[in-house]
């Protein structure tokens, strides 16, 4: 799949790419935006600075995101398996699909 986090977590969590991307703070939206966010820091080396500006957020919100992502894995083994999904999805050359 090319570099596109949030279609990878719209098919693992089975939201709408609109609705990762949008502001709404329904719990199953953060979880999978979260996510994007996380990818794409720590796998594509994007900025906080420059994913801030394609979520329209401050970047204190950008590290938030990811300090829960790193946290929430620790703990919690089914998000954990869904994070990794989305990183296998990410990784494959043919899209992981």
């Amino acid at each position: 799949m090319q570099h596109d986090p949030e279609l990878a977590a719209s098919i693992v969590f089975k939201r709408s790419k609109k609705d990762i991307l949008s502001h709404s703070h329904k719990p199953e939206f953060v979880e999978a935006r979260n996510i994007a966010i996380y990818c794409r820091w720590r796998m594509f080396g994007e900025t906080k600075a420059h994913i801030s500006r394609i979520y329209k957020r401050d970047h204190t919100t950008i590290t938030h995101s990811i300090v829960s992502i790193i946290e929430r894995r620790k703990f919690d083994f089914d998000y954990d398996a869904k994070c990794a999904r989305v990183e296998h999805i990410l990784s494959e050359d043919d899209g992981g699909l």
